[in-house]
């Protein structure tokens, strides 16, 4: 699905931020110029996890483990992955 992006003036911005951010809750995006040029973009909140559980983190390491095999240790994954 193509995303639709408003273009609002800095001015334009701060002087409804209030209605913007409602519209960017309900999904919209915005980009916010200064003098006519792309200066920022008002876009809706997603949280990232900043870390994984214990449980996600075994999960992970045992699909690594099934891919490569049980002879290749979580060290030598670490080294490899430095070497990208």
């Amino acid at each position: 699905m193509a995303r639709h992006e408003h273009h609002v003036g800095s001015f334009e911005a701060k002087t409804k931020l209030s209605q913007l951010l409602r519209r960017v809750q309900d999904g919209e995006e915005f980009v916010i110029q200064v003098r006519g040029k792309p200066a920022a973009r008002l876009v809706p909140y997603v949280p990232q996890p900043d870390s994984f559980s214990w449980s996600e983190l075994t999960e992970i390491v045992a699909k690594l483990r099934s891919q490569v095999g049980e002879t290749v240790s979580v060290r030598e994954l670490l080294n490899e992955g430095r070497k990208l």
